[in-house]
């Protein structure tokens, strides 16, 4: 059933290119395969933000992953700290004027206009501030990224509010693998540094006002988990596996059919 990976594997990168520019492809495919070079050594990723400025956040957190579970010594992660300090010194105006913490001049006078709403000068600052503003948006965009609509279902019914192509990023049955996936996530390789790598890329790119198509980075994580759940699916012999690789294939097939011809 190898169709099966294919079809699986060829949503979200298809999509990517077909909605975008050779160029702009290249900006997000790239970053992505430094992300997934990263379980091996956590020096690939220090490249995202010399390409992608908006992402340097990222290794730094991908290296405190890396040290929390013992994957890397404290002399190298210190030494590679320092590197990721000078590059994010060099990149900080490039990064910091893409985030939820510049400020947002509109977003501030909403939050002038809401203290009417409270009795009091103090509920209403303590209620809504300029804090309040960068952990609602931080909030918005961590609660979307892990919304399973946004991998399966093109983020309906839930649309998001901010700036986004709405990519197909998997065929809505591989909820299916997904779920398999995440519970036998031991049976992975180097499963605790994908956990990481996810949990990294979900912090970095909450921290952005725009985050769409460079979430693309999760996309070599979260195939890795579907693909394990594919595998234990398929190695399964019962009458019910047999007909769910089936019905897999031809959902697919019709999906994929489907988003190139539309």
């Amino acid at each position: 059933m190898s169709i099966a990976y294919f079809l699986t594997l060829a949503f979200w990168p298809l999509d990517l290119f077909l909605e975008n520019s050779f160029f702009s492809f290249l900006q997000y495919t790239v970053p992505a395969a430094l992300t997934y070079l990263s379980i091996i050594n956590p020096v690939f990723s220090l490249v995202i933000p010399l390409i992608i400025p908006k992402l340097t956040l990222l290794p730094v957190l991908i290296l405190f992953i890396f040290l929390t579970i013992n994957k890397i010594n404290k002399k190298h992660f210190a030494f590679l700290v320092c590197i990721w300090t000078v590059i994010a010194i060099f990149k900080f105006s490039d990064f910091y004027g893409q985030t939820i913490f510049k400020s947002d001049y509109e977003a501030q006078q909403q939050v002038v206009r809401n203290t009417q709403l409270y009795n009091n000068i103090f509920m209403a600052r303590l209620m809504h501030n300029k804090a309040r503003i960068r952990l609602d948006a931080f909030n918005q965009h961590l609660f979307e990224l892990i919304d399973p609509g946004n991998y399966f279902f093109e983020f309906h019914p839930r649309l998001p509010d901010s700036s986004n192509q709405q990519l197909s990023k998997f065929p809505f049955i591989a909820i299916v693998p997904m779920l398999t996936g995440f519970l036998n996530i031991r049976k992975i390789k180097n499963y605790k540094t994908i956990l990481g790598l996810i949990a990294a890329s979900l912090l970095s790119l909450s921290v952005l006002k725009i985050y769409d198509r460079h979430d693309f980075i999760l996309y070599i994580p979260l195939a890795l988990i579907i693909i394990n759940g594919l595998n234990i699916i398929f190695k399964s012999q019962n009458i019910y596996t047999k007909m769910f690789k089936y019905i897999f294939a031809a959902v697919s097939l019709i999906e994929l059919v489907r988003l190139i011809l539309i």
